[in-house]
């Protein structure tokens, strides 16, 4: 991508608002990325490059089964449009959205149940995730689908869609959001993804991630 990402990449009068949960908080945005703006992203993400997706455990990055697929990060930072956009739609301060990621699902790939805040058994990290923000970026392929297993609910993939949700709330709600990308059964699916934090987000103190981007920029 040549230039900075620009606000004229949104359909700001066809934009539809669907509240999918009430507790927690699931919402859908129908129609907001224009569709040559989602093309530009994943062109962007190629010339970038795609190194193999991990997991946090412990605060350690490991290989899983759990979630294959691969990932890529904006080192060059063309995308900071989309980090305003999402603040603006999430209530959150742009200062607590953690570094952007562009993932890439093949046929066959997935990413399984999981949880996306790390205090799950205890509360030994501060600063922890309180919500996740997902754009799609394209169709043309089938399953892929984002499903809460405790909520009923399956989210079925559209290009310049957005889902966010919400995991700010007592442990019985939060685990509620317990949730997986269903394997895609053909073609291939690009979503940029990026968490909120309690508070402002500090990459150089988050040893997880910057093991991670250190690792893909070697």
């Amino acid at each position: 991508m040549e230039e900075e990402i620009r606000e004229d990449q949104i359909n700001e009068t066809e934009i539809q608002t669907f509240q999918v949960s009430k507790d927690p908080l699931v919402l859908w945005f129908e129609k907001v990325l224009k569709h040559h703006f989602c093309d530009e992203v994943i062109r962007y993400a190629e010339h970038i490059g795609f190194d193999n997706s991990r997991v946090i455990d412990s605060n350690n990055v490991v290989s899983s089964d759990v979630r294959t697929g691969s990932h890529a990060f904006d080192h060059e930072n063309q995308l900071e449009f989309v980090f305003h956009l999402f603040a603006s739609i999430t209530g959150y301060p742009r200062e607590n959205f953690e570094d952007l990621q562009i993932l890439k699902y093949e046929k066959g790939e997935k990413y399984g149940n999981h949880f996306d805040f790390f205090n799950v058994n205890d509360d030994k990290v501060d600063n922890d995730r309180v919500g996740t923000v997902m754009a799609y970026l394209n169709d043309g392929f089938t399953g892929g689908d984002t499903d809460f297993p405790e909520l009923g609910i399956k989210i079925s993939p559209n290009k310049g869609g957005i889902l966010f949700f919400e995991y700010s709330y007592d442990k019985e709600t939060n685990f509620k959001t317990l949730h997986s990308g269903l394997p895609v059964e053909e073609g291939t699916k690009y979503v940029i993804v990026t968490w909120v934090r309690e508070n402002k987000y500090e990459p150089e103190n988050d040893k997880a991630i910057k093991y991670i981007e250190n690792e893909q920029s070697d």
